[in-house]
């Protein structure tokens, strides 16, 4: 984290020093009711270890092509020995067989998934429902846009900001990232970032900026699990998780002797909090928020109990002060 992000540490009233020796304050407010410097390898496509869990061991299995009906025959025998000794159990023993043979000659009927005609037949629902019975809506949005919110929300297929918030097409400029991420201001290393958000305060005039986190976040994990120092075992997701890693400090000394899931629950909230205060590294965000044009919002979105959280970032000048 820059030197510029760690002044805005989140949940600690911090101060900004401005020419006209004005000073602003910047602090949480919850309205919610409920690379190592080795070389590394070249990327490979495949890994034999899971992202973020331990390795598992790698097995090769041997087939034959007789080896279904070995077994089954082999079972079949064993239980027609059992049978001649317990005559009590034939009539059942008739039976299970009967079924596991009918079991077996049944083909596996279920159809391959088509990835083709999913995209296809979902774009025909979209087209008869939505688009075809708002001809209004889609008229104006083929002028432009003009967005209210500006939203980060994670890439995990389970927590669509659209689908979650009822979002309309025109209603939310959305970034989606591993761990709903916002990295301080950087010109060169986190450019995609930066001009997503200079796009949407400048030229879009978004009103408000959420960042919202969830429930079960493999990036989180990833943050809370992850060595902080030493080589890497991805190509990206370490340096992009470390975004989080004053989010994993403070959870790590306020609840150390917690479980791992209860850390991570208390690291997807603190990351969207690193988050609100590296937004404060933009000047443009800082503009917005002096001028009242531009408001912070934090937000989680737990989908295994179906609750969504939702707090502020209160910024706010105040007169200078003579020692």
């Amino acid at each position: 984290m820059s030197a510029t992000a760690a002044a805005f540490a989140p949940c600690i009233t911090t101060s900004l020093r401005k020419p006209s020796s004005s000073t602003c304050f910047a602090r949480l407010s919850n309205n919610s009711q409920s690379s190592s410097s080795s070389a590394t390898p070249p990327p490979s496509l495949i890994r034999n270890q899971p992202v973020f869990a331990a390795p598992t061991p790698i097995i090769t299995p041997t087939w034959r092509g007789d080896m279904g009906s070995e077994s089954y025959d082999e079972a079949i025998a064993a239980l027609k020995k059992l049978l001649s000794e317990k005559e009590d159990l034939a009539p059942v023993a008739a039976a299970k067989i009967d079924q596991i043979t009918a079991e077996l000659k049944t083909p596996d009927t279920k159809p391959a998934f088509d990835a083709v005609e999913r995209i296809k037949t979902g774009f025909a629902k979209f087209k008869t429902e939505k688009y075809v019975t708002n001809p209004a809506l889609y008229d104006e949005l083929s002028k432009g846009q003009s967005p209210k919110f500006m939203v980060f929300a994670c890439s995990d297929s389970r927590v669509c900001p659209s689908h979650v918030l009822d979002f309309q097409p025109g209603e939310a400029f959305v970034v989606r990232n591993v761990a709903n991420m916002v990295p301080p201001f950087d010109k060169v290393k986190y450019a995609g970032v930066g001009s997503a958000v200079e796009y949407a305060v400048l030229h879009l005039k978004v009103e408000q900026i959420v960042v919202i986190g969830h429930s079960r976040c493999g990036g989180i994990k990833g943050l809370m699990t992850f060595p902080d120092e030493g080589p890497h075992t991805t190509d990206f997701i370490e340096d992009w998780v470390k975004v989080g890693l004053p989010a994993k400090a403070k959870v790590k000394a306020a609840h150390g002797s917690a479980t791992l899931d209860d850390q991570c629950v208390s690291c997807e909230k603190e990351a969207v909090n690193v988050s609100l205060a590296n937004l404060l590294t933009y000047p443009f965000v800082r503009n917005g928020l002096v001028n009242k044009t531009l408001a912070l919002k934090g937000a989680h979105y737990d989908f295994v109990n179906g609750t969504f959280e939702l707090w502020g970032l209160d910024f706010s000048l105040t007169p200078p002060t003579s020692a």
